[in-house]
């Protein structure tokens, strides 16, 4: 298991997590690394994993940020793609408060979510068979 994530503090408490849960630290892999250098990285290594999980921070605040946004999530599940192994599995989620609901929608279901999007985008450009899943919940603050 390879656990990348750009804050030291969140890789501490996943360290912990895993401890609580009574896995071998041994049989864990911890990267502090900005994800997308981090996958490339991997890929030019050559490594491969059967279950990648990307759960990245919020890409676009506000609505001026969604076309940056779009570019980041396709970015970023094209090259989780890249590391996966056929028939692997790839979890994604995004929370992007600047996409309205209204333009998520407006896209043929599925895909709805911007990283949905992007995933299938992504995967219809390695010629991956692709399955979406989606669902829409505002968040509480």
């Amino acid at each position: 298991m390879l656990s990348i994530d750009s804050s030291a503090p969140a890789l501490k408490l996943a360290r912990r997590n895993l401890a609580l849960n009574g896995v071998e630290a041994g049989r864990a892999e911890w990267l502090e690394a900005d994800v997308f250098g981090a996958l490339r990285k991997l890929r030019a290594e050559g490594r491969q994993f059967d279950f990648v999980v990307l759960d990245p921070p919020k890409f676009a605040p506000t609505p001026k940020d969604a076309e940056r946004a779009a570019r980041g999530y396709k970015d970023i599940n094209l090259n989780a793609l890249k590391v996966l192994r056929r028939g692997g599995l790839l979890a994604t989620f995004s929370c992007s408060g600047g996409v309205s609901s209204s333009s998520r929608k407006s896209s043929p279901a599925p895909p709805q979510t911007p990283a949905c999007r992007s995933y299938f985008a992504s995967a219809t450009a390695l010629r991956r068979t692709t399955r979406c899943a989606s669902s829409f919940r505002k968040a509480s603050t």
